[in-house]
């Protein structure tokens, strides 16, 4: 099926790339200034505080929370000394940052987002995750779609 334009409406790529097969969401992040007003929603929602920690690579303070019916959320907030997100919400307010998705190749995944002829930008180039026992993370802008992370194996 189409949308008017000719646009997709999406469904199953029976095409994928072998890399794609093993993609699969992990959380989505909100970045924040006021983590705990942020908080209170998803406690209203029945959602329940996970770990938390602060990143001193990416310079920010994170935390999940999990329920049982509805996606992960991990909220991010600067750490008060300023850096890109901290600009980032002055400019977009509260939001959606990104997206997250856990794989078992990071190189791999990339390079079958790219065999599909997606623009993808390295924003963050694969790391340790303080919140995730040092797995290895990595951030890339996807034109048209906006920041995903990548999540890689233990």
């Amino acid at each position: 099926m189409m949308l008017p334009g000719g646009m997709p409406t999406g469904g199953a790529d029976r095409s994928a790339a072998p890399a794609f097969q093993s993609l699969k969401f992990h959380h989505f992040a909100v970045a924040t200034d006021d983590p705990r007003l942020s908080s209170e929603y998803l406690v209203a929602l029945g959602y329940q505080r996970g770990a938390n920690a602060f990143d001193p690579l990416q310079n920010v303070n994170l935390e999940m929370w999990h329920h049982g019916a509805m996606p992960d959320v991990e909220l991010v907030w600067p750490s008060g000394t300023g850096g890109p997100l901290s600009t980032m919400l002055r400019k977009k307010g509260v939001g959606i940052y990104h997206v997250c998705y856990e794989v078992d190749d990071l190189a791999g995944t990339l390079d079958a987002l790219h065999a599909k002829n997606l623009n993808v930008l390295e924003v963050v180039e694969a790391r340790p995750a303080v919140l995730f026992g040092s797995r290895p993370v990595a951030f890339y802008l996807v034109e048209g779609f906006g920041l995903i992370e990548l999540l890689g194996p233990a």
